[in-house]
């Protein structure tokens, strides 16, 4: 058993995992250049350690001091006594074994010099009482700070009138430390201070400059400076100890600074997080092979909602301001704090620095470099670039951060560039004139020089796309027969499952019979892998059925359901759209279209999206269809009879015969009915009406 006593990464184990300080393996390789193989006790991994390694980093590992072990577990521990140990130390020593623990209690002094070096403690004989008595009297809590400035006044005769107290504050520069220059104004304006007690120099600064300026101005005040820790008075000896100090203080504080920053970057570059997880984030501990180790999780009470705030403030309908006001409203809050216990709002300033943080992408940024962080996104690399945009936008030196919401905006295209060939989209604006605002719709074209479409006013606009609403209405023919036939659809298809269900409970016996011939057939010795994937392919096709049965049934259903709805909604959208308010407009402008074309003249096209393009397509077909064979009088006389009124009759357009497929402005229609009633079995013929062109195919 061996215990490695460093950290190398170039000592892998696995893909994620090295050969760490504290590690404990079992040596099963002696190679003989030195080197061992050894597999580790907890998750009996394999490494190779070279020699120069097992050399200066490897210890016995069947032993080791109490220190050492903090943290171990094992099955049974033993511990040895020496009588230099403090309570704690035994405690420890108590709590190392899972099932036993068990104490060995030195109680002779030491023989030889040999012995004395293993067993320091023992300078008298004792009895085994006695020497527990010692140890647990002996209290090896570490003394703070504070308690040593007061024992040492105390030892001085001296009485302590205030105390300062800067904590986590760094004591490389002065100028930043609020209470340093509180004690220093003391000094110099009341001065009814005698002395100032610190525990080591290095507390009060670690700059040379600084020293020697807190040294002036103590002197011009009468005060003396004295260290708890350290050896320092008035004379030429404790000066030089002093001014040496001040010169190591400096160097260790730089010297540190810069291990540290070195070891900042070198966990930024491996995708490590720096400090605290962002909001939408939580520091967790992961047990990774026994060891517990920092990571970064995501936070599920908040990411989707700043996923959401992110989504939001990409569309351009949002300023910070509102941004912050809606998140609040849909409940995101910052984490409580020691500080402030309840819950806060997200601020302002706060939404922006989230909004340009890279981390969410799942970047880790440092230095001003980015890396891949081992973290997971909460927002996809196009929305955070999306973002981006518009907060690049929105700081532009000559604009706020102010938006202004109309329903059509994102939406409306100009339809003079859709006609040359180019797409730009038409930008909402608000103008200040004669002491009123007015709303307008530009073309971003006409702002880059590629479009003359004048500055529409926004009334206008909104008229225009009325007006187009209209052109979607749905017959209440095509209406009922397109709900019918979904309904006579679905009734069939739940007859099918019904079907289904009914001979499910024989395939399931059949599978079960199938199973206990399978099993039948192992007892008989039959090869068990073998065996096992048939069984295991048996159980998935039983899962299969019934989970198959049970979703389609739900599914189309849920279906029919959507797309009765859409067809209701279009049946007279107009109605709906002219009674609805600027949010339900908008909500309505985001459930049909994709893009609306306007000019000064109306609306020149639109992009419509899935149902509703196909399901208003196919309803211009049926009002095509339905005026084609509208009953109508033929002049033309037949051979060697009189004139004659026919009616062409009724044209099924059930939806299991009319197919509706749009090609440019063109629809092609295929119907049994529709082919048999114009023609018969002849060849189909083109048709022209006023507002589509179909064309009869047949099969």
């Amino acid at each position: 058993m061996i215990l490695t006593r460093r950290n190398d990464r170039r000592l892998g184990i696995s893909g994620t995992d090295w050969v760490k300080n504290g590690d404990r393996w079992t040596i099963t390789h002696l190679n003989p250049d030195g080197s061992l193989r050894a597999q580790h006790t907890r998750s009996h991994l394999s490494v190779v350690l070279p020699a120069e390694y097992v050399a200066g980093h490897v210890e016995l590992g069947y032993a080791t001091t109490v220190n050492a072990a903090q943290g171990s577990t094992a099955d049974v521990a033993h511990g040895i006594l020496t009588g230099d140990e403090d309570r704690q130390l035994l405690y420890t020593m108590l709590t190392l074994g899972r099932a036993e623990n068990h104490l060995h209690l030195v109680t002779e002094p030491a023989e030889s010099k040999d012995e004395e070096q293993f067993l320091p403690g023992i300078t008298e004989q004792l009895t085994a009482i006695e020497a527990l008595d010692r140890i647990i009297g002996r209290d090896g809590t570490a003394t703070s700070a504070t308690s040593e400035r007061a024992h040492h006044a105390e030892a001085l005769g001296l009485r302590i009138v205030d105390e300062y107290v800067e904590p986590g504050r760094s004591a490389t520069t002065a100028q930043n430390r609020p209470e340093y220059q509180a004690m220093m104004k003391r000094i110099s304006s009341q001065r009814d201070v005698d002395y100032v007690i610190v525990y080591q120099l290095s507390r009060l600064n670690r700059n040379r400059v600084d020293d020697a300026l807190v040294m002036l101005q103590m002197d011009a005040a009468g005060v003396k400076l004295i260290s708890a820790t350290e050896n320092i008075d008035d004379s030429p000896a404790g000066q030089m100890t002093r001014g040496i100090l001040a010169a190591i203080n400096q160097y260790r504080s730089a010297s540190e600074g810069e291990d540290i920053a070195r070891k900042l970057a070198h966990k930024a570059t491996l995708g490590g997080t720096i400090g605290r997880a962002p909001l939408g984030y939580l520091n967790v501990k992961e047990d990774v092979d026994g060891r517990m180790v920092s990571a970064v999780a995501i936070d599920e009470a908040r990411a989707s909602l700043i996923r959401a705030g992110f989504e939001l403030y990409a569309t351009g309908d949002y300023s910070l301001e509102r941004l912050a006001q809606t998140m609040d409203d849909r409940g995101l809050a910052v984490r409580a704090t020691r500080r402030h216990p309840g819950a806060r709002s997200v601020s302002v300033s706060k939404w922006h620095s989230m909004l340009a943080n890279p981390y969410y992408m799942g970047l880790m940024p440092f230095k001003g470099e980015l890396y891949p962080g081992r973290h997971q996104a909460i927002v996809t690399p196009e929305l955070f670039a999306v973002v981006q945009e518009t907060l690049k936008e929105r700081s532009a030196p000559t604009r706020r951060d102010r938006t202004h919401f109309h329903y059509l905006k994102k939406l409306t295209y100009c339809g003079r560039c859709d006609k040359a060939g180019r797409r730009n989209p038409m930008i909402f604006t608000r103008a200040t004139a004669k002491g009123g605002e007015y709303d307008y719709f530009v073309c971003m074209g006409r702002k880059r020089g590629e479009c003359d479409l004048p500055y529409l006013p926004a009334s206008l606009v909104e008229d225009h796309v009325v007006r187009h609403y209209g052109t979607l209405h749905l017959s209440d023919g095509f209406v009922q027969t397109v709900i019918d036939g979904v309904r006579e659809a679905v009734a069939d298809e739940q007859s099918s499952i019904r079907e289904l269900h009914a001979v499910l409970p024989r395939k399931l016996a059949d599978l079960d019979k199938r199973e206990e011939r399978l099993i039948d057939l192992a007892e008989d010795g039959l090869p068990q892998d073998k065996i096992r994937e048939r069984l295991n392919t048996l159980r998935t096709e039983r899962a299969r059925l019934e989970v198959d049965v049970t979703q389609s049934g739900a599914a189309l259903a849920a279906g029919a359901e959507v797309l009765e709805a859409c067809i209701q909604l279009a049946a007279d959208v107009r109605e709906l759209y002219v009674a609805a308010n600027d949010e339900a407009r908008g909500a309505l402008n985001d459930a049909l279209f994709r893009r609306i074309y306007v000019d000064e003249d109306g609306v020149h096209g639109a992009e419509l999206r899935e149902p509703f393009a196909e399901i208003v397509d196919a309803g211009k077909v049926h009002e095509g269809i339905v005026e084609l064979h509208a009953p109508q009088t033929d002049s033309a006389p037949d051979r060697g009879g009189p004139r004659t009124t026919r009616a062409r009759g009724a044209v099924s357009t059930s939806l299991s015969h009319l197919v509706a497929v749009p090609r440019g402005k063109d629809l092609t229609v295929s119907t049994k009915h529709l082919m048999a009633d114009l023609g018969g079995f002849e060849p189909p013929r083109a048709l022209t009406q006023p507002a589509f062109q179909a064309s009869a195919i047949g099969h």
